[in-house]
């Protein structure tokens, strides 16, 4: 749609796949979708703006909700969304209703509503549904102006209506608001009078929640007399109180007579956020509840805030997912990646994959394609790029350019999180970022006194080789220089080994020896002897000594002292290794496995940096640890 209807769209081949699943929530294949990519792949243009516009021209009775970290970036959605409209709707019967002005709260004449939140914003003035001062709420303990149980900070739980129960229930209060606004008188044929806000909703049965604005004389809604009904309690610990007697009638109905503006200047206005139901009857009548959210990850600082992240999930688990209708209750869920619990990893955590069993289908982008992650969305091989809107498609080399350039300006954690959509903890790891960004030295004089090159093999190609090189110098630390690690078969990765080693004048080529060491050495000559026969290397060029490393004891005891030997200064890094130096500041003593170019790194430091005598530091002991053994190349 967005290509035929605009020209200047640019459709790829990652716009496409996103496009396929959105259409699948459609079509009821499922109902929770988290579209997971990096920043600025144009994501949120297809599915923030052209995304609602297609959804109302298939459904346009539908109510959306466009939430984002900020107010001002959900109306500016809401505002693309609207000038879709404006332009190309009347070609699906789509036209914004009369009056309904609101850049953050508009109508369809269809009934299709749109609201666009900003998460946190609510609370301190997010203009939503609304009540006068005097207007009357229910607790166990009598009635009380909802102005006067806000700004007495009472914490009583209020009278609401359990849709799915189908009777009254006490519910707890978990937040306030308070606004100035513009407001409205909602006259019942009862004689009930409910001053509000235009847009706060009413309960109409049979049409659902419906703007006060949009109530129509005729229209029924659901209310309440003192004395006529039983309440049932929401939680264990709440009573049924006896000032409400027990015996009981159904929730009765009421009609509107009128809606009438109340001239003159903004009033103050309140409202409720009521856990469970969403609602509670004010002035004796069921309205809806407003939405009140915190910043969703706005950035890292709050994504790895504790308490922030718990306001998001509270938002989600009392207000966003309780406004979704039974027939059509589908969340469409786009975001860049900042820590292991933001709002997709709680997802993932609570609910799973669909895959799983669970309930999430997940589009995974990462800017460069990995096969830890699976089968990749677009069938790109290991190491291929992701497409960009701004880059055409066959243009590999600029594709491949532009993330390289992102992960050469990134930090380490960014390029995994924001870039990969990989965020990995860094609680309870060997080493920090802030000890390895002090380790990167491209300045201080040295003289190589050892050069080597080290090569933790992979598993038949499904997982990543370790190549790492480095040298000991005059000044008695381990430089680390390269690491050309990445998923290869025994055929590549042995060809890179051997082409690192020729590039650096390595003297020395270390390996593992514990899986398959006599045949490693094997494909690592005969790569060496493939080189000097294609003209790579020179046939007068002396191959590196093979030094084998066997690990008696876990990867934790092999890696530990290596860390060791970071926080003494004693291993330092020639410019930024991103890969490796993510996996120095996230592995966990505690993982099963460990990544190819750590063991690499691990390998090149025992096989170069003199062993302290013992009880000097946490190297004592580590020739119980690991043996090594030079092998002449022609053995």
């Amino acid at each position: 749609m967005a290509r035929g209807l605009d020209a200047t769209y640019r459709m790829r081949p990652h716009l496409r796949v996103i496009g396929d699943a959105m259409a699948d929530v459609l079509a009821g294949l499922y109902d929770r979708l988290l579209v997971i990519t990096p920043p600025q792949v144009g994501k949120s243009s297809l599915v923030a703006e052209w995304g609602p516009f297609w959804w109302f021209a298939n459904r346009p009775g539908d109510d959306i909700v466009i939430a984002s970290y900020g107010a001002d970036l959900a109306i500016d959605r809401s505002k693309g969304v609207r000038e879709h409209i404006d332009e190309f709707g009347a070609e699906y019967g789509l036209a914004v209703r009369p009056g309904s002005g609101a850049s953050d709260d508009w109508t369809l004449t269809t009934g299709g509503h749109l609201r666009a939140v900003g998460v946190g914003g609510a609370l301190s003035g997010f203009p939503a549904n609304c009540l006068g001062f005097t207007t009357s709420v229910r607790t166990p303990f009598g009635e009380l102006p909802i102005g006067a149980y806000v700004e007495s900070g009472c914490t009583a739980d209020v009278l609401a209506y359990d849709h799915a129960g189908g009777g009254p229930v006490w519910a707890p209060v978990v937040a306030t608001s308070v606004n100035e606004r513009h407001v409205v008188d909602v006259v019942t044929r009862r004689g009930r009078t409910i001053r509000c806000t235009p847009d706060h909703r009413f309960y109409v049965p049979g049409r659902g929640y419906m703007a006060a604005a949009d109530l129509r004389p005729g229209d029924n809604l659901y209310s309440m007399d003192v004395g006529s009904v039983q309440v049932q309690p929401m939680r264990e610990d709440v009573p049924t109180h006896s000032g409400l007697p027990r015996h009981a009638s159904q929730v009765g109905f009421d009609t509107v007579a009128l809606v009438r503006p109340v001239c003159g200047d903004r009033v103050r206005v309140y409202d409720l956020q009521v856990a469970g139901p969403n609602n509670f009857f004010a002035g004796a009548v069921l309205v809806h509840n407003c939405i009140i959210v915190d910043d969703p990850h706005k950035d890292r600082a709050e994504a790895e805030s504790p308490r922030m992240r718990k306001l998001v999930h509270d938002w989600w688990s009392s207000t966003a997912s309780k406004r979704l209708q039974p027939d059509m209750g589908a969340v469409v869920a786009i975001q860049t990646r900042w820590h292991e619990k933001d709002f997709a990893g709680q997802r993932l955590e609570e609910e799973g994959r669909l895959e799983e069993g669970g309930r999430w289908k997940v589009v995974h982008l990462p800017a460069v394609a990995d096969p830890k992650f699976g089968k990749d969305p677009l069938g790109r091989e290991p190491g291929e790029p992701l497409t960009h809107p701004k880059i055409p498609t066959r243009d590999r080399a600029r594709l491949s350019a532009w993330w390289a350039d992102m992960k050469r300006t990134s930090i380490v954690r960014d390029w995994h999180s924001l870039a990969q959509g990989d965020p990995q903890p860094t609680e309870g790891a060997l080493v920090t970022d802030e000890l390895l960004r002090a380790l990167r030295d491209t300045k201080t004089p040295v003289v190589p006194q050892k050069i080597a090159v080290a090569v933790d093999p992979s598993g038949g190609g499904r997982d990543a080789a370790g190549i790492v090189g480095g040298f000991l110098g005059d000044d008695g630390r381990l430089w680390i220089t390269h690491d050309r690690s990445g998923v290869m078969s025994s055929a590549d990765w042995s060809r890179q080994a051997c082409l690192l080693a020729h590039e650096t004048n390595a003297a020395i080529l270390i390996y593992e020896k514990n899986y398959g060491g006599d045949m490693v050495l094997l494909v690592i000559r005969s790569a060496w002897e493939a080189l000097v026969k294609e003209g790579r290397i020179p046939a007068d060029k002396l191959p590196p000594q093979m030094k084998w490393v066997h690990a008696k004891q876990g990867k934790l005891l092999r890696a530990e002292p290596i860390a060791q030997q970071m926080i003494l200064d004693r291993v330092r890094l020639r410019g930024l290794h991103v890969d490796l130096e993510r996996q120095w500041a996230t592995w966990q003593p505690t993982d099963p496995l460990s990544p190819g170019n750590l063991d690499a790194s691990v390998y090149l430091a025992y096989g170069l940096l003199p062993i302290p005598s013992p009880g000097s530091t946490s190297m004592a002991g580590v020739q119980q640890m690991a043996q090594t053994n030079l092998l002449p190349w022609g053995r």
